[in-house]
């Protein structure tokens, strides 16, 4: 490891009218939701609430949007990512995730807490855990409701990917859309959004509680 892969942040601000898109740019390692990753996705999101803003739009660059929790910390017992999942389940920002590229195992769980998922028909979605001898319990839990039981199971046994359109279907992806389209929709919604501030914390909080119906918990705020 060179001391510039040390030094480089693993997110990009992009800054927008009214809003920011947190861009995860650690492509060469496919970018982890290790503590580095998650500690530059929580700041930005903290940095953007100050700035008085009531949505962001997180994305990635590079083939993979993320590979899941970062393996060298997990063996050790860290936690990055469920860390960040339970940033998002209470932070005071409608978080709109564009997606493309592979998903792979805690990475899948974080969209389930971000209101609005659009994706590119192309990208793929899998749990890989158990072929690394452990089962993705946490993130199976998460995803209660999401997906037909029987689907989910055999998906997170045998690492099978989970389709774009088993996501749309189930409500974890919110929209399919290609290309320049995504960007562009993206874009669109978030000025939307943001110009409408009662409305982007409403749809926060309807999704907090169709989210708890779903896994059986008390509503929450």
């Amino acid at each position: 490891m060179t001391t510039d892969d040390v030094l480089a942040a693993p997110v990009r601000v992009v800054a927008h009218a009214g809003w920011s898109e947190i861009v995860m740019i650690d492509g060469r390692k496919r970018n982890p939701l290790g503590s580095r990753m998650v500690d530059a996705l929580t700041t930005a999101m903290d940095e953007a609430i100050a700035r008085g803003e009531v949505a962001c739009l997180i994305s990635a660059e590079g083939p993979v949007f993320s590979a899941g929790a970062d393996l060298r910390e997990s063996l050790d017992g860290s936690a990055a990512s469920e860390r960040l999942v339970e940033y998002l389940e209470s932070v005071d920002l409608l978080v709109v995730a564009k997606v493309s590229g592979g998903v792979f195992g805690a990475a899948v769980s974080v969209l389930a807490e971000c209101p609005i998922v659009l994706m590119d028909p192309s990208a793929r979605l899998a749990l890989p855990e158990a072929q690394l001898g452990f089962y993705p319990r946490g993130v199976v839990d998460r995803l209660r409701g999401l997906f037909p039981a029987g689907r989910l199971l055999a998906a997170s046994l045998t690492g099978d990917p989970l389709t774009v359109g088993e996501a749309v279907a189930g409500g974890l992806v919110s929209r399919a859309l290609a290309g320049d389209v995504l960007d562009r929709e993206a874009e669109a919604l978030m000025d939307l959004v943001t110009g409408r501030p009662g409305v982007a914390r409403g749809a926060r909080e309807h999704h907090v509680a169709m989210r708890d119906a779903l896994r059986g918990h008390p509503a929450s705020s």
